[in-house]
This record gives structure tokens, sequence and C-alpha cells, in this order.
């Protein structure tokens, strides 16, 4: 792709290229050199909390080059009202934070209304120039997968870029789902099933157990419960489809609980009794 002519080889002045025509066509070039895309983006420092950009991107740097900084207001000297702004730091080692509603021209809205670090020069800010304020259209995480994770909240269940799952318990699944079932430890009180902890789960029974309806829809659960030797009574409370009245688990059996909940329906199935 070809680059811009410089303003001046394209409306050179001289004989027959003055008056308002060349004026206007000047301003209308300055215009399309401020959208995104028309220029790389240039080093922009802070100082004293704000920055004054001059095109449609800038590497944000700390004010002397300090471990970090807050960029709390953004000049509008050079940028029209709709303008957007795309926002990147130079240097991991340099974090500027972007302040969420600072107050004063220029004062920056972000969504959540929380400040943002960019902490990693990957990363993306994309404003736009509202009246005297800046309001954040979009950003990227770019490699910050835990900050997207975090603001996302979505720390309990993620997918990874190459493909794998992790769960609650921390365990990476691939693909196949070739995973070890949840520990549930001793159980005994309320028992609220989590598919986050994993498809599978199995623990021991310590005492009675009344097993409360999954709050996740689409939740497709198996938990292996295996009595401690004495017999436990077990319970359910919120299910549309389950066995009728309690169910007592004896001896020191492994007894399966197959447990679903879709839209209204919140299911649970018990296989008989086996051999631990």
């Amino acid at each position: 792709m070809t680059d811009f002519p410089t303003r001046d080889a394209y409306f050179p002045a001289g004989a027959g290229n003055v008056g308002p025509m060349r004026t206007g066509q000047r301003n209308f070039y300055d215009a399309v050199r401020q959208m995104p895309g028309a220029q790389a983006a240039a080093a922009l420092a802070i100082v004293a909390g704000v920055v004054t950009p001059t095109r449609a991107a800038h590497v944000i740097d700390t004010e002397a080059a300090a471990v970090a900084d807050d960029l709390a207001n953004i000049a509008q000297d050079n940028l029209p009202d709709g303008a957007v702004l795309v926002l990147m730091s130079t240097d991991a080692a340099r974090v500027p934070t972007v302040k969420h509603g600072a107050g004063g021209m220029g004062q920056i809205l972000l969504c959540g209304n929380a400040d943002l670090a960019l902490s990693d020069p990957s990363m993306r800010l994309i404003l736009r120039r509202s009246g005297a304020t800046w309001v954040e259209d979009g950003r990227s995480w770019g490699a910050n997968v835990a900050g997207a994770r975090a603001w996302l909240a979505a720390a309990a269940a993620n997918h990874n870029h190459d493909g794998t799952y992790v769960n609650a318990a921390g365990q990476t699944l691939g693909a196949g789902y070739d995973m070890t079932p949840y520990n549930l430890g001793n159980v005994s009180g309320n028992l609220t099933p989590d598919v986050r902890l994993g498809a599978m789960q199995y623990g021991v029974l310590t005492g009675d157990l009344t097993i409360l309806a999954p709050a996740r829809d689409g939740t497709v659960v198996e938990i292996e419960l295996m009595n401690d030797g004495t017999a436990r009574q077990l319970l359910f409370s919120g299910y549309t489809q389950r066995p009728g009245g309690e169910y007592t688990a004896g001896g020191t059996l492994v007894h399966t609980l197959y447990i679903e909940k879709r839209g209204a329906r919140v299911s649970v199935d018990i296989v008989p009794e086996q051999a631990a």
C-alpha cells in the first residue's frame, strides 16, 4: 500500500494554488490523516497525568520513564469531537494506568467504571472523543490472558488459546477430556453440585447429606459417593425429577449420582449400590 504524500507535495504553494480551495483541501487532507490506520502509532509520554495526541494511535510511555504512571486526562487540542484514539504501552516495565472518571476536561470513561493498567504492550485501548470526554469503545487484551479472564470474571472456568480447558480445580483438560475426577473429600450436611469442578467428582459420606439443585443451567455431572461404613441418609432439594423420599446409603458401597439441569428441569438418577 502506498503511503500518504506530504500535504505540501500534494497541495503545494504557488501561483494558481492559493485561496480557500487550497486551504479546504489541506484541511481535508489533515482530517483524513487523523483517521485510524492513516499513520503509524507515535510515541507519546505522559506529562503531569496528561497526554496530547496528534493522531489516531499512540504508544504511551510513563513520565520520565517511571516504572508506573497514571494517565488521567487526554488533551483535545488536535483531535475533533468523534475522533477515535487507540492507546498502547511501550514497555511492560513501564506501566501506564488509564484512570476512569478522573474529572476535568478530557477525562476518560472506561467500561466497568474501573482503571485499566496497560501492563502488556500487546494490549490496546480504543477511545472515542465525545464532547469534553473520552469514552471507551473497546479494548484488546493481547497476550494478557490473565487480565482478560479477570475482567470477564471467568477465572473459575476458562478456555486456553491452545484449545485446552481449565476448570475450577485448576485442572487443564485437553482433547478427549482425559481428566482426573475431582475429589470432594468428606461430605455431609449440604452439597450443591458445581460442574466447574469437573464432570466427574467423588467423595466420602461422613454424615447425612442433602444434595441441593445445581445453580448453573446446562450442568451435567456424575458424583460417586462412598459410604464410610455407617448408614447415611441422602435427601434431595430443588429437583423436579428425583428418587422418591429419602435414600439410605449403607455399608461401604459406592453410590453414583447423575445430575442434570436443563432450564426448569433438574433431575438426579441414582445407580444401584456397587462395591467400592
